[in-house]
Formats: C-alpha cells, sequence, structure tokens
C-alpha cells in the first residue's frame, strides 16, 4: 500500500505529521473550494466567552483530536498554568496565521487567515486528507471573545506566512505570502492586509518563487526576507529567497540563494544592525531520486549584503521545529520531526521516522549549536516532556513568566517513536535553569495551529 501524493505544499504536511513505520493506505489532494462569506460568532443565546487578557497565549484552529481542522480557540494563563476556552471561530481552520493588528482599531485584535479547512486521519500515519482550502479571514477582539468576518485573501492560502509592519510606509499592516491555493498548487502571490479599513489587496509584484510552508522573516530595515518552501505539484523544494519592500510593495530576490533547497524549517532574527543575522535551520530537503529527508544543516543571511553563508549543523535534523529567539538573543529550537521517505512517479511510499522530544540552542557569538541537556551519539538527549512537530513556541514578554518559553501542542506522544496524535499538553522552557517544565493541558488537543501573545 502506498500513500498517494497530496499536491504541492500538504504533500510535505502529510510526509511530516507521519511517524509509523507502516505503509500507509491511499490517499487524496485537497478539492477545489475555500469558503468566504459573513462569521457568525460561535456563542450560545446569552452565553459569554471567557476573555484573555493582556500577556496571556491565544492559540486556534488546527487538526484537532477529532481528526479534522477545529474552529476553538483559547488561551494560556501564565499565574495559573491554566487554559481557558474563549469563543470560536466560524470556519474551522489549520495550516493557518494569527497576529495582532492594531491600525486604525480601538485595541489590538487578532488577525487569523487562510488554512485548511477538512478531515485527516492521525492514526499510524496520515492516511487521508480531505477538504476546503480556505481564503477567508477572522478578527478575533479580546475583549468580547468574538471573532468577525473581515477582507478575504486573493486566493486560498495554507502554509502561507504572516509579517506585521511596525513602522514605516506599511506600519500597522500585514503582508500575507505565499501557501497553497485550492488545488494544492504552491503560489508566489502575496497581499497586503489593512486593518484600519478590513481589507486585502495584492502586492505589486510577485516573488520569483511559488512558496508554501516557507519563512517569513522581518529585518531591522523594516524589509522582510522569504525563503524556501515548497515550490509545485512534485515537492519539489527552492532554496530562493526574496525580499519585500514595503516602499514599493514589491518583492526582489537575494543576491544568492540558500545552500540547501528546503521547506518546513525555521527562521529566527539575531543581532541587530551591523551584526544582524537570519538564521535558518533544518525542515525537510531534497535527497535526489525521489527521496525526502529531514534536514540539520543550518545557514545565515546577512541583509547588508544579501547573502547565506553555511554554518556548523544542528546535533538533530528536524522539520515543522520552533525557532524562538530568547531575550539574551540566543535561540531555542525545540522539537520537530526527524524522518525520510521515497517519493518516485508522485507516489510518496513508506514514510518512516519520529518526533524530537530533544532541543538545542544556538548562540550568535560562538555560532554554535548546543543541546539542551546532554548530548549522546545520536544528537541530543531528551529534555522536552514530550516529543512534539508541528507545535506552538511563543516568548512571555513580561509577567510571572518573563523571559521563558510557552510550547504547546504538536502532533507526537509522550515517546519520540509513540503513534502521531494531536497533543493538549504544553511545557515552559526557563533559559535561567535551561530545564523544560510541564505546564497545563489545553482544552482541546491541537497540531498545526497558531498562537498570538496579547500585548
Amino acid at each position: 500500500m502506498q500513500l498517494r501524493s497530496i499536491i504541492g505544499a500538504l504533500a510535505l504536511m502529510a510526509l511530516f505529521l507521519s511517524i509509523g513505520c507502516d505503509p500507509p493506505l491511499p490517499g487524496s489532494s485537497l478539492p477545489q473550494g475555500n469558503e468566504v462569506g459573513p462569521v457568525q460568532t460561535h456563542l450560545a443565546p446569552n452565553a459569554k466567552a471567557s476573555l484573555p487578557t493582556s500577556g496571556e497565549v491565544l492559540v486556534v484552529g488546527g487538526v484537532s483530536g477529532s481528526n479534522k481542522s477545529t474552529a476553538k480557540a483559547e488561551f494560556f494563563n501564565p499565574a495559573t498554568r491554566k487554559w481557558t476556552k474563549t469563543g470560536s471561530m466560524a470556519t474551522p481552520r489549520a495550516g493557518e496565521t494569527a497576529v495582532i493588528v492594531t491600525m486604525g482599531l480601538a485595541h489590538p485584535l487578532v488577525l487569523v487567515s487562510g488554512g485548511f479547512n477538512g478531515k485527516s486521519r492521525l492514526a499510524k500515519l496520515v492516511q487521508h486528507i480531505t477538504g476546503s482550502a480556505l481564503s477567508s479571514e477572522e478578527l478575533y477582539d479580546p475583549a468580547s471573545g468574538k471573532f468577525t468576518g473581515t477582507g478575504a485573501l486573493s486566493a486560498t492560502r495554507v502554509g502561507l506566512t504572516a509579517t506585521v509592519f511596525p513602522s514605516g510606509p506599511l506600519a500597522g499592516k500585514v503582508l500575507l505570502a505565499g501557501g497553497a491555493d485550492s488545488s494544492g498548487t504552491p503560489l508566489n502571490t502575496a497581499d497586503i492586509f489593512n486593518p484600519a479599513t478590513g481589507t486585502t489587496t495584492p502586492t505589486v509584484n510577485n516573488m520569483t518563487s511559488a512558496r508554501a510552508f516557507h519563512t517569513a522573516t522581518l529585518l531591522g530595515n523594516g524589509t522582510v526576507l522569504l525563503a524556501g518552501g515548497a515550490m509545485d505539484h512534485s515537492d519539489n523544494l527552492t532554496p530562493t529567497a526574496d525580499i519585500f519592500h514595503p516602499l514599493t510593495s514589491t518583492f526582489s530576490p537575494t543576491s544568492n540563494s540558500m545552500f540547501e533547497a528546503r521547506g518546513a524549517h525555521a527562521a529566527a532574527d539575531v543581532g541587530s544592525g551591523l551584526t544582524e543575522r537570519v538564521l535558518i535551520t533544518g525542515g525537510v530537503a531534497s535527497g535526489g531520486i525521489g527521496t525526502l529527508f529531514t534536514s540539520n544543516s543550518a545557514e545565515l543571511y546577512n541583509p547588508a549584503t544579501k547573502m547565506f553563508a553555511s554554518i556548523s549543523s544542528m546535533h538533530d535534523t528536524r522539520a515543522f521545529q520552533s525557532a524562538t529567539v530568547l531575550s539574551d538573543g540566543r535561540v531555542l529550537i525545540a522539537g520537530g520531526f526527524n524522518g525520510t521517505a521515497l517519493l518516485m512517479g508522485g507516489v510518496l511510499s513508506f514514510p518512516i521516522g519520529i518526533t524530537l522530544n530533544t532541543a538545542e540552542i544556538y548562540d550568535p557569538g560562538a555560532n554554535t549549536f548546543t543541546c539542551v541537556g546532554a548530548n549522546n551519539s545520536g544528537g541530543c538527549s531528551p529534555s522536552m516532556g514530550f516529543g512534539r512537530a508541528g507545535h506552538t513556541a511563543t516568548l512571555f514578554t513580561s509577567g510571572p513568566l518573563n523571559k521563558d518559553v510557552l510550547i504547546a501542542g504538536g502532533l507526537g506522544g509522550r515517546k519520540p517513536r509513540a503513534k502521531a496524535t494531536e497533543l493538549k499538553t504544553s511545557e515552559v522552557f526557563d533559559p535561567s535553569t535551561g530545564k523544560f517544565k510541564g505546564a497545563g493541558n489545553m482544552t482541546t488537543v491541537r497540531g498545526l495551529f497558531a498562537a498570538a501573545l496579547l500585548p
């Protein structure tokens, strides 16, 4: 038995949520369709949603325990370390983005964009995914606990990126780039969302390559680096990168490409001024002759020269991992999927691998990776409570968990080789001790969801 490749970027998602060693059952691609229109608040009559406050973490959507995307949302209180339900979205979605917007608004709201509304069976491995990619967007109001509809994207987008401009000619607006459309085709297009008007408009030109499950990093000079990603139906990955210029609302290519074509990788902006660099780590890469594998390679992008440079590798190979810049400038790289698969003739067969319960820290001063906990002959020793990939990582900037990182949800299990199941567990990394400690469980299990720290 084999798993027919889910075309475009969704094939990557299917592969890297797959962790059994048994061969998979036949699957299918996403059908055409999107859901756009007025959004109704999902609250019972006379019901009042629980409301989060500043410094708490909102999580929305994702692939849930019912084996399909969920509309549910909840928030984490760092003082009590408890999760509480809030209002739900009108449209279930996974593979979406969530960012804070403030422009022209009475108070900060959370913009949720794109994703897919569908179902997937995630027992031993992903066997089947159906549903609709989405172009719809919703705004969450922490003051009321309600979601309301807003302007739609120019195309359906799964595995897109969202970047908020804090200043400059597009101050307060959001760049929504790439992703796969309703047919599963990665896109080279992008949109700009204006919170003041609730409208979304296309950028002046397109990226040099189609991208899904790529990265977007806001640079110190106000531009955005968009790197890598899936680029076509054949699951080919691109090493190219683009710079988005907010002054002209246009894209231009970087001076050179990455040293490795990759998707589902992680990026983090470290340093400032002349020392600023973007750290690119891991992801899924092509081994040639139809082979896909997770990578431990790393490289740095220099905004001044617009050039990439290869650096020493991580201790573990990872895809769908998280990368969080700590308050001291180091980068915490946590979890991810480690595995290989064979792709020939459009057919993905015999995916094998594990979710990782390891983490490592990149030190930009020494330009080195160090395991959290001990090293072993095969990489880093376990340091997290759960192996997880497709999770979220949120740095607290104030409050009782100031400078700590909340790691939530994902797909994995207590043991790295466990079956891939959606998780509701969360844990907190304390940089002062270099250890993870368990936090409360979410009310809903989630993988490939979005999180936002409320200002």
